[in-house]
């Protein structure tokens, strides 16, 4: 029997399944697109020792270019690590060791960036923090396929 012909399998337990999953894409968003709005604070750029205030106009340090574009490439860094091994573990102790996993990466990485003192304790947060919200984007796209299609895999 070909997909199209299969029976929809669709009840409210499977669209709660795929609601709470689908958050995980949300873990994925959030992350990847908040680092944007946070380098245009100026009370970032100077807790994080990028903003020279000793001069009128503040100006960015010449060290600066190079931080934010660390801060921005070790969370991709991060995230294509945690791809294939998010998948791995998948595939080895199943989805929701592959969530847990994910989320204890977000998690960890959440926490140290609320808690960064500086800019190198920042992009070592930002690595486990793409790490994780990628993880999330691999795993919850085929978590639907899997639970909602029992003939996809056919």
């Amino acid at each position: 029997m070909s997909p199209l012909e299969s029976k929809k399998n669709w009840n409210g337990w499977n669209f709660f399944i795929c609601y709470i999953v689908s958050l995980g894409q949300i873990a994925f968003g959030y992350p990847a697109s908040i680092i944007g709005v946070t380098l245009a604070q100026p009370s970032f750029l100077i807790d994080m020792d990028l903003l020279d205030v000793t001069v009128t106009p503040a100006v960015l340090k010449p060290s600066a270019d190079q931080l934010i574009g660390a801060m921005s490439g070790v969370f991709q860094a991060g995230a294509a690590i945690n791809v294939f091994l998010a998948g791995y573990i998948a595939d080895r102790w199943g989805r929701k060791a592959a969530f847990h996993w994910c989320g204890l990466l977000s998690l960890f990485g959440g926490a140290m960036l609320c808690g960064a003192r500086n800019a190198p304790m920042f992009i070592v947060a930002r690595f486990f923090a793409g790490a994780g919200s990628w993880g999330f984007l691999a795993i919850s796209t085929f978590c639907f396929l899997q639970h909602h299609c029992d003939d996809c895999a056919d």
